[in-house]
């Protein structure tokens, strides 16, 4: 297939329309694609804003209920030592009661002014729980509280899970920030969990008068764990080291965790005395302090990441939304500038060259610019002048050829006249020349005779001419005499 034939069928179509019906064609193939990508690009940096919000909400709530987790732990460990024995303890509870109920009131609030949707009736369901948590706990013993407080605390470890679903927390994009929300909330809170489950059991277990050997294998059977779960975190710490996440208090939170493992192993071994629950209560919780506060910490780490994007994002959202807008408009305007000027001028040059073909060749195309239409009227002014100067100088000539025409007709017709006047002329000549020739033939016959008597007459004028040369010399001898006889007279005289 020939160049030619590929667009036949395109020439064809754009020589059915008129030229403005072309230029909107063209206008809306360009604009509608390219309106389309910038609304597709300007949704998903939307999109995008709104789930790094989600996750900033999230993140936020994820601390929140982590708070109100480790004073849930707190209160278990607490109430395992009270149901053990230790009255001590007592007092403890009851204030970490009022800071439970305070964390879940925080939590609570945050979860009503959250624009982020949520799983309200799981909530719900928790919430209830909480608040009937010291009324489930009356005549339970120690074991059965664990238990309770267990199951609560493992219920709202999934509910955080969820939330950081639902405010894809899990899904982040960044690899910093997905190991950061990878730490806080799939890492830090079973750490925590497992620090309280060893503080707890082991506080409850020093609170008995001896140590029972099922009690110490529960025990030993927590830092055993606690160990591999260090091992685990360790491993993440070095890879979010990769990234440039570098945070000294996740350096201290893992010597503290690694050093209560190692006192709780050596306060629990076989053989090893009981007492001193409080001691080993308030070891454990300044661990989960420290865990706490590497949580804490990239808490904030994340935040400010997320922030930093979001205010990115915002600035690529405005720039591109009002960058585009203007593009579009300066594209529509100059489009429609285009074609209000392009039709315009083509309108003049049609008019133009309809008072031309009318015969009108005083009629001027003005075109005020530089383009290719300008420089066309341009050249169609000089063209219509040099045919007005051509046609005046027909006119002029043909004025000329109408009085040559006029001067030769007078001619023609005085020549006809003439010419009717010589044809008589010629008539009455040839009637003279028929009498001439007449009169010619009388003279021929009269010019014979008169031949004949000429050559008798020239005969008689020889004999004359020989008569008078015999005369002339007798006049010359009578001449000769005279002058001697002048001679003569002269002498005499």
């Amino acid at each position: 297939m020939s160049f030619k034939k590929f667009f036949s069928l395109g020439v064809w179509s754009m020589r059915q329309m008129r030229f403005a019906t072309k230029l909107t064609l063209i206008a809306v193939i360009l604009l509608v694609p390219m309106l389309l990508v910038l609304a597709q690009l300007i949704w998903t940096q939307k999109q995008d804003l709104g789930i790094i919000h989600a996750e900033v909400e999230g993140i936020s709530l994820v601390g929140d209920a982590s708070e109100l987790i480790r004073q849930l732990q707190t209160h278990r460990g607490q109430t395992n030592m009270v149901l053990s024995g230790n009255t001590a303890a007592q007092a403890g509870r009851d204030n970490t009661r009022a800071t439970l109920r305070q964390a879940r009131d925080a939590l609570d609030h945050k979860f009503s002014v959250t624009q982020t949707p949520m799983n309200a009736n799981e909530w719900a369901s928790l919430r209830t729980r909480l608040d009937g948590l010291v009324s489930a706990l009356e005549g339970k013993t120690a074991p059965a509280s664990f238990a309770l407080h267990t199951a609560l605390i493992e219920d709202l470890g999934r509910f955080v899970y969820g939330m950081a679903k639902q405010t894809s927390l899990l899904f982040d994009p960044d690899p910093a920030t997905y190991l950061l929300m990878d730490m806080v909330v799939s890492r830090t809170i079973p750490w925590t969990e497992q620090l309280g489950k060893l503080r707890g059991q082991g506080a409850g277990l020093l609170s008995k008068p001896a140590l029972d050997d099922a009690g110490a294998v529960r025990v030993r059977t927590q830092f055993d764990a606690l160990n591999f779960l260090l091992r685990d975190i360790q491993y993440s710490l070095v890879l979010m080291k990769d990234f440039g996440l570098l945070d000294p208090s996740a350096d201290n939170a893992v010597q503290a965790s690694t050093a209560f493992s190692t006192r709780a192993r050596e306060r629990f071994a076989p053989g090893a005395a009981t007492g001193e629950p409080q001691v080993f209560f308030a070891a454990g919780s300044q661990t989960i302090e420290a865990v706490t506060a590497y949580q804490r910490s990239a808490i904030d780490q994340t935040t400010r990441l997320l922030q930093a994007r979001f205010d990115t994002t915002t600035h690529m959202f405005w720039l591109t939304s009002v960058g585009s807008g203007v593009c579009v408009l300066a594209m529509l305007y100059l489009m429609l500038s285009f074609q209000i000027s392009f039709l315009a001028d083509l309108r003049q040059v049609q008019r133009f060259m309809q008072q031309t073909a009318s015969g009108n060749l005083r009629h001027q195309a003005r075109l005020n610019g530089k383009d290719e239409l300008s420089d066309m009227s341009a050249s169609m002014n000089i063209m219509v002048n040099n045919f007005s100067a051509m046609v005046a100088s027909v006119r002029s000539n043909s004025a000329l050829v109408s009085y040559a025409g006029s001067s030769m007709a007078g001619g023609n017709r005085a020549l006809s006249d003439r010419t009717e006047q010589q044809a008589a002329n010629l008539e009455q000549t040839a009637a003279s020349v028929e009498e001439l020739s007449s009169t010619v033939q009388g003279n021929a016959q009269a010019a014979q005779q008169s031949d004949t008597m000429t050559c008798g007459v020239r005969d008689v004028a020889e004999n004359g001419a020989r008569a008078m040369t015999e005369a002339i010399g007798s006049v010359e001898a009578i001449q000769s005499s005279t002058k001697r006889m002048d001679e003569i007279v002269s002498v005499i005289d």
